[in-house]
């Protein structure tokens, strides 16, 4: 489902066989990230070298982009942000969005109101962060996440996901994404 191929190293690739927790994996891989793009984004500010932690916010990307294809938050098109950043070498605003996330997935924020991951950027209107639903009261329901598998494209995900997000109601008894 990937549209983007970021090249993971042989060592990394090793790195990685050690883990046993996709969930374990994809928490250390966002806070290596957020650690990697502060660097990245101080080291272009200073006009240091930055070959190396370009090359680790890249990598870290191409291991996280799979594993968040099954995640409700960071969505599809949160992710695409990531790499436009990326590719335009915005490294503050990526930096910036990226702890947010981290911050939103170490806290579980995203369960209970929308993340604006794009507040205070200088970004175009279409690029603005996922929105989940209504805020209110719902840290205090239960909470999960629908997996839908199918053969669509990344299209049909948009549209299906503000389907069901259209579908919510604050009298729910759960909030789901």
């Amino acid at each position: 489902m990937s549209k983007h191929n970021p090249t993971i190293s042989p060592e990394s690739r090793k790195r990685l066989s050690h883990y046993h927790s996709p969930t374990q994996l994809r928490f250390d891989t966002w806070h290596r990230l957020e650690q990697n793009c502060g660097q990245l984004s101080d080291r272009q500010a200073r006009k240091a070298d930055i070959v190396r932690f370009r090359k680790a916010v890249e990598e870290a990307l191409g291991i996280l982009e799979p594993i968040e294809d099954y995640t409700a938050f960071p969505s599809l098109e949160d992710f695409d942000l990531l790499w436009k950043l990326f590719r335009r070498e915005d490294y503050r605003s990526l930096a910036r969005v990226v702890s947010r996330i981290v911050r939103a997935l170490s806290s579980h924020a995203y369960r209970s109101h929308a993340i604006k991951l794009t507040a205070d950027l200088d970004l175009d209107s279409d690029e603005s962060a996922s929105v989940f639903g209504p805020e209110g009261s719902e840290s205090e329901r239960p909470y999960f996440e629908v997996l839908i598998v199918d053969d669509i494209s990344r299209a049909d995900i948009v549209r299906l996901r503000q389907g069901l997000a259209g579908m919510r109601r604050p009298e729910d008894p759960f909030v789901y994404d």
